[in-house]
C-alpha cells in the first residue's frame, strides 16, 4: 500500500484552478501561433509561489466592530481607467485578509450609487457620503485621489471619513511607478497598513510581513477584475468578459468576478457584444475582431492545465538491502473549463445574431470567414493534445537523485449541437515516477524541477516558479511507509490534493452556512471505506448501543465522545499511538454549550499515527471524490444510490423509497474513491467545532479552536435529499446520541 512520506509543496501555486482539481503548477506547450496560421497554441505560464501565513492575521477583535466602505479613488487625466478600481479592489482584499472589518461589497456600493444618483464623475460630496452611510450602514468611508504629477509617476492619496462626525482626515500619500501599484501591490499594501493603523486595527507580525511583502497573484487577480469593470463601463463587453474569465483563472473563488461574468455572459450569448452597430459589414467585422481576441486569450491562457499533487508517495516497498524505493507524484491534465465556457458563450451569441450562416461562420472562424467548413475544429486543426513532461528530483546539495518523464493526453475535441459549441474534453491523470531514490540522498528539503515540456526547455517558455520546494516530515525514518500488512482492507487511500470547499450560490437547497467557498489543500490519508459497523464497534468497545441492530449495519446512537474513545482503543489494539488525550475528570472550558452534559477535555496529538475522526475538510474532500456537483453521483441522488427519506427528494426530483432505518454499509455503490455511504445511512461525526467559513485558502484546516457544537456530515436515513449534499453541514452537541448518528475513522 502507498503512504505519503510527508513531502509537501511549500505552497499552493496556481494560475488556472477549477473546483476539485489539485493545486499546483499550470504549464502548457505548443507551437506558437504564426500570423498566417492563427492556431490557438497551448503555451502558458507556471504559477508563482506564495508562502502561507498563519490565520488570523490580526490581534484582538481585528476591527470586528468597524463597518467600512471603500470607494474607487477619483482619477485625474492620464490615469489608466482601471487603476482606481484596482486600488479599490486590492484594498478590499487586504482588509478582508488582514482584519475582521465588515466591508460593504463593491457591487452593493455601485447599486446604491446608481439608485441614489450620487457621485457624479466619481466625486463624492459630504452629502453623498451621508446618503450612502444611511443606506449602507457604513461608519467610515475610504475615498481617494490618483494623479500624475510627473511622467510615468502616479500619486495616491487616501482619506478616511467618519460618517458620525463628518470629519475627514488624510491617512496616506505616496508616489511611485505604475509597477509599484500593480506588480505585487506595494503602494496599495502600504496604504492598507496605514489605514488599519489609523483605525487602530492591530496586525500580527507575520501579517505585517506578509502584507508589506505583497502578493503578485492577488494583484493580478484584482488588475484583471478592474480591467473588466472598466471595459464593461465603456460597453466593451468582449474585453470585459475575457478580463472576468482571466480573474477566475487567477482565483477561481472570486465571487464578484463570477457574478459579473455570469451576468455579462447572458448578454453576450443573446447576441449583444457591445454598442449597436450600423451596417451588417460593421457587425461582421466586429465578430471577426471578437474571435481574434479569443485566439489571443487562449494563447495567453492555454486550453489545458497541468496540476501537480503536492505530495510524493512511495510506489513500492523499500528495498531493505539497498535502502531505496520509488517515489511518485500524481499529475493531472485538465481542461480549463472557464475558457471553454467563454468560447461557447461567444459561439452562442454569434448564432443569436442570425447571420452566422450568411457570413460563412462554421464552428469558430479562424481562417477565411467566407469559406464554410463543416465541423471546424477550434484549435488550429488539432483534435487532441499531448504533453510530455521531463522532471528531476534534486536535493539540497544540488544532486539530481532521480529523473522522470510522463506523457499526458487529452480526449478529442468535438463540436456538439452541430458546430455551434465545443464539447469540453476530458483530461488525463498519471503518476510521475522517480525510481530508485536512495534514503541517504534525502535532505531536509528537496526540489522537483520541471525541465521541459514536449522537448521545449522551460526557460524558453513563458514560465516562472517551476521549481517545487518540498519537505520530508520525518527524515529519521527516511522512508516511513506503512507495510501493506499494517493497513486493514477496510481503509481506502485518499490521495492528498486540492478542492473547493462549500457550495456555490446557485446550488439548489443550499444553506448560507456553506459559504464562502474557499480553496483547501489536504495531505493524503487513509479513510474507512464505510462507517464503523456494529460488529467493529462491539469488538473494540465491548458493547453495541445501536437502535437498529445488524452486525454489518453502521453503529448508531454514539456520541462524539464515544467516537473519539473508540479511535483511541482501536489504535491501542493495533499497536498504534493514540491520537487523542482524553481527560474525563476535567470539564472542557472551550465548550460553552449549556446542552452538553459531558464535557471531557479532548486534545489532538498531531504527531500520533493512530485512528481519529476526519476533519470537516477531509470529510467533504473524500465525499466529493473529485466532483464539484451537489453529490458525488451528480446533480441528483436517488434512493437506489443512498439510504435517505425518499419522500423528500432533492430539488423537487422524483420521490423514492424510505427504509425507515439504517441499512448494511455495503448495500449501495461506493463513490469514485471507493467509499460507501458518504451520502445517507447515518450522519457522521467530524473532529471540528462548528464555525463560520473564511474565504481564505487553507492547508489542512482543523476547524475553530473553540465552540459549542461539533460538526456532523452526510445526512441520514431519516433526512431528505437536501441534507445528503457533499457541502451540507450539521452541528450538534458532542454528548448527543441519536439513532441516525454514527462515524467513520481515518489514519495517516
Amino acid at each position: 500500500m502507498r503512504k505519503f512520506i510527508g513531502i509537501a509543496l511549500l505552497v499552493s501555486c496556481m494560475v488556472w484552478s477549477c473546483a476539485g482539481f489539485i493545486p499546483g503548477i499550470m504549464q502548457g506547450i505548443g507551437k506558437k501561433a504564426s500570423t498566417e496560421e492563427r492556431q490557438i497554441s497551448a503555451t502558458g505560464k507556471i504559477g508563482p509561489s506564495m508562502t502561507p501565513v498563519p490565520l488570523p492575521m490580526y490581534l484582538g477583535n481585528g476591527g470586528l466592530d468597524i463597518r467600512l466602505a471603500v470607494m474607487a479613488p477619483e482619477a485625474e487625466n492620464g490615469v489608466p481607467d482601471y487603476l482606481p478600481l484596482f486600488v479599490q479592489g486590492l484594498l478590499n482584499s487586504n482588509f478582508r485578509k488582514y482584519s475582521a472589518i465588515f466591508l460593504t461589497e463593491r457591487q452593493n456600493l455601485e447599486k446604491l450609487i446608481s439608485d441614489q444618483k450620487i457621485g457624479a464623475n466619481g466625486k463624492y460630496s459630504e452629502k453623498d457620503l451621508e446618503t450612502l452611510a444611511e443606506w449602507s450602514n457604513a461608519q467610515y468611508f475610504l475615498t481617494g485621489l490618483i494623479q500624475v504629477p510627473a511622467k510615468n509617476t502616479y500619486s495616491l492619496q487616501l482619506f478616511l471619513t467618519d460618517t458620525n462626525t463628518q470629519t475627514r482626515k488624510a491617512v496616506y500619500q505616496a508616489e511611485g511607478a505604475l509597477a509599484q501599484f500593480t506588480g505585487n501591490g506595494e503602494l496599495v499594501n502600504q496604504a492598507a497598513m496605514n489605514v488599519l493603523d489609523q483605525m487602530q486595527v492591530a496586525i500580527t507580525d507575520a501579517g505585517k510581513e506578509a502584507l508589506l511583502a505583497g502578493n503578485s497573484g492577488m494583484a493580478s487577480t484584482e488588475a484583471s477584475l478592474a480591467r473588466g469593470i472598466a471595459a464593461q463601463a465603456k460597453s466593451d463587453f468582449v474585453d470585459a468578459v475575457f478580463s472576468y474569465a482571466e480573474t477566475l483563472i487567477y482565483d477561481s473563488s472570486r465571487e464578484e468576478a463570477m457574478s459579473r461574468l455570469n451576468a455579462l455572459s447572458s448578454i453576450i450569448s443573446g447576441g449583444n457584444i457591445g454598442p449597436s452597430l450600423g451596417s451588417e459589414q460593421e457587425i461582421r467585422n466586429k465578430w471577426i475582431s471578437v474571435f481574434t481576441k479569443t485566439t489571443e486569450f487562449f494563447d495567453k491562457h492555454p486550453p489545458f492545465e497541468i496540476a501537480f499533487d503536492p505530495y510524493l508517495v512511495t510506489e513500492k516497498a523499500v528495498d531493505p538491502v539497498n535502502n531505496v524505493t520509488d517515489l511518485g507524484m500524481r499529475v493531472i491534465l485538465a481542461p480549463s473549463v472557464i475558457g471553454f465556457n467563454v468560447l461557447n458563450t461567444l459561439l452562442e451569441g454569434l448564432e443569436k445574431s442570425g447571420n452566422r450562416k450568411n457570413w460563412g461562420f462554421s464552428g469558430w472562424p479562424i481562417h477565411n470567414l467566407d469559406q464554410k467548413k463543416s465541423k471546424t475544429v477550434v484549435f488550429g486543426g488539432k483534435s487532441a493534445f499531448s504533453y510530455k513532461i521531463d522532471a528531476s528530483l534534486v536535493n539540497e546539495n544540488s544532486k539530481t537523485i532521480s529523473k522522470s518523464n510522463i506523457t499526458l493526453n487529452t480526449q478529442n475535441l468535438d463540436f456538439a449541437n452541430g458546430d455551434l459549441s465545443v464539447k469540453i474534453p476530458g483530461g488525463d491523470m498519471e503518476v510521475l515516477l522517480f525510481a530508485n531514490v536512495k534514503a541517504d540522498d534525502l535532505t531536509p528539503a528537496l526540489t522537483i524541477t520541471i525541465n521541459s515540456i514536449n522537448g521545449v526547455a522551460v526557460k524558453n517558455l513563458n514560465a516562472r516558479g517551476y521549481n517545487m520546494r518540498i519537505y520530508p516530515d520525518n527524515l529519521e525514518e527516511r522512508f516511513p511507509i506503512n507495510p501493506a500488512s499494517a493497513i486493514p482492507d477496510n481503509l481506502a487511500l485518499i490521495r492528498g490534493g486540492f478542492f473547493t470547499m462549500g457550495s456555490p450560490e446557485n446550488e439548489p437547497e443550499r444553506s448560507g452556512i456553506e459559504d464562502p467557498q474557499h480553496r483547501v489543500t489536504l495531505r493524503s490519508f487513509y479513510m474507512g471505506k464505510h462507517p464503523v459497523t456494529q460488529k467493529e464497534y462491539q469488538e473494540v468497545m465491548g458493547e453495541n448501543p445501536s437502535a437498529n441492530a445488524g452486525s454489518n449495519y453502521p453503529v448508531d446512537t454514539v456520541s462524539w465522545y464515544d467516537a473519539v474513545e473508540f479511535c483511541n482503543r482501536l489504535s491501542q489494539k493495533e499497536g498504534l499511538k493514540p491520537v487523542y488525550t482524553i481527560n474525563k475528570e476535567a470539564s472542557d472550558s472551550s465548550n460553552t454549550s449549556a446542552y452538553d452534559n459531558v464535557k471531557w477535555q479532548v486534545s489532538w496529538d498531531r504527531t500520533a499515527n493512530g485512528y481519529r475522526l476526519p476533519t470537516e475538510a477531509e470529510w467533504e474532500y473524500a465525499c466529493r471524490a473529485g466532483t464539484s456537483t451537489p453529490f458525488s453521483t451528480g446533480r441528483n441522488i436517488t434512493t437506489s444510490q443512498a439510504n435517505y427519506d425518499g419522500n423528500y427528494p432533492y430539488d423537487n426530483n422524483e420521490k423514492g423509497a424510505s427504509l425507515g432505518q439504517t441499512s448494511p454499509v455495503d448495500k449501495y455503490e461506493p463513490n469514485p474513491w471507493g467509499l460507501h455511504d458518504m451520502h445517507g445511512n447515518v450522519r457522521e461525526w467530524c473532529w471540528d467545532w462548528y464555525g463560520s467559513y473564511t474565504d481564505a485558502a487553507q492547508v489542512n484546516p482543523q476547524g475553530p479552536a473553540v465552540g459549542s457544537y461539533r460538526v456532523d456530515r452526510g445526512g441520514s436515513w431519516n433526512l431528505g435529499g437536501q441534507y445528503l449534499r457533499s457541502a451540507g453541514r450539521g452541528s450538534i452537541t458532542a454528548s448527543t446520541r441519536d439513532n441516525d448518528l454514527g462515524f467513520r475513522v481515518i489514519r495517516p
